[in-house]
């Protein structure tokens, strides 16, 4: 049964199923090239601003601040449909509608305000086996599948309003340049630009995105200004590439470990890498690394940056979600998971306006022995 092939990977705590992990590294040698033709042009998508934008609705919600992280409580909780599966990633890029990641093949689309929410579910019965991507105008996600018909791996594009399939490329993985102008292709060792424009690829980056322990997808992240792009190098050293030369700009120094994921700061001044139990944090410009950030909460699964950059926000494999000082490298405080013994936390994001923080909870049975429906709880400062 589903319910308890989710309920062995949350007591496992491991993000990727071995299953999972051993098809990808079959696959590999049948790959072709992330280069792929694209069946459909994609819509261009608006340009993001790395700017905080203020929240539309001040009167209530005060911003989450370092000052007034520790007072976040509850405020809301969204049901999502029965599913019985973990909410393994949140995306919020527009005030009052929220994109999840549960399980390995559902992603859930919520629209809500005061009084009601209204879901929207888009399946892939092969399964999605990484991080969906939302364009920064929230028209497109992008997901990596396995097509169990094409016996590979593959990035589908999705359009959210109408939930239909608009592209099909071969790569492991993607992300979106916030401006619009590319989709940035994980491929078979080699990172790619697919222009939105001339639908087509415009460049490579040369010894970027290398597999290296064929364990997990090497990491990508694009820079806010769209103007650069992070990975892994062949030797697994992690970099900057020039979006408009393809170069390699830059190396970050004193790596501590395997980089799994990568996250840019707002203001894209920072990047935090994700180090099995343990977050990096490279000043951007220097390439100097400014902190390490342990919570001794197991292998970290997710990572969120506020708005305004000052706080970051790591889920344990514990059931922590630990929210940071991003400026000095401090513990602020642990939100307070209702008991996390039978409670899965898989997943964080804060809200555009800066306002609240979703975290996603699955549930267990009193046994242990199955997950209950799961939810998203909003968290809000205390008045």
């Amino acid at each position: 049964m589903q319910c308890l092939k989710e309920h062995e990977e949350y007591m496992h705590h491991a993000k990727w199923r071995p299953s999972t992990v051993l098809l990808m590294m079959c696959l590999m040698g049948v790959l072709s090239a992330c280069a792929s033709s694209i069946s459909q042009a994609l819509p261009s998508n608006a340009e993001q601003s790395a700017t905080v934008t203020p929240p539309s609705n001040a009167n209530t919600l005060p911003v989450i601040s370092v000052s007034n992280a520790a007072q976040l409580k509850i405020a809301r909780k969204l049901p999502l449909e029965p599913s019985f599966s973990l909410v393994n990633q949140i995306l919020w890029r527009q005030p009052q509608e929220i994109e999840a990641r549960t399980g390995h093949s559902t992603i859930w689309i919520g629209k809500f305000d005061e009084a009601s929410v209204d879901t929207r579910m888009i399946n892939y019965a092969g399964g999605l086996i990484g991080k969906i991507a939302l364009s920064s105008d929230g028209r497109l996600l992008a997901a990596p599948v396995n097509d169990p018909n094409r016996m590979k791996i593959q990035v589908i594009l999705w359009e959210v309003a109408t939930q239909q399939v608009i592209a099909r490329v071969d790569a492991y993985g993607a992300e979106f340049s916030p401006d619009g102008r590319y989709l940035v292709l994980n491929g078979t060792n080699v990172v790619a630009l697919w222009n939105t424009t001339t639908k087509t690829v415009e460049r490579t980056f040369a010894d970027a995105g290398i597999f290296i322990d064929k364990t997990s997808i090497p990491p990508i992240a694009v820079s806010p200004d769209s103007h650069m792009i992070a990975s892994t190098d062949a030797a697994g050293v992690l970099g900057l590439w020039d979006v408009e030369t393809g170069q390699k700009v830059r190396s970050f120094s004193d790596q501590v470990g395997t980089v799994r994921e990568l996250w840019f700061r707002p203001d894209g001044s920072r990047l935090a890498a994700r180090i099995d139990a343990r977050i990096q944090v490279w000043d951007v410009k220097t390439g100097g690394s400014v902190a390490i950030l342990d919570g001794k909460t197991g292998d970290v699964l997710d990572v969120a940056f506020s708005p305004d950059g000052m706080l970051l926000a790591a889920v344990g494999a514990d059931n922590k979600v630990l929210l940071w000082d991003v400026v000095n490298g401090s513990l602020v405080t642990t939100l307070n998971i209702i008991d996390p013994e039978h409670t899965a936390v898989r997943s964080a994001a804060f809200s555009p306006d800066g306002t609240q923080v979703a975290t996603g909870i699955t549930a267990l049975t009193n046994d242990k022995k199955q997950l209950t429906t799961p939810e998203i709880w909003l968290w809000a400062v205390q008045q």
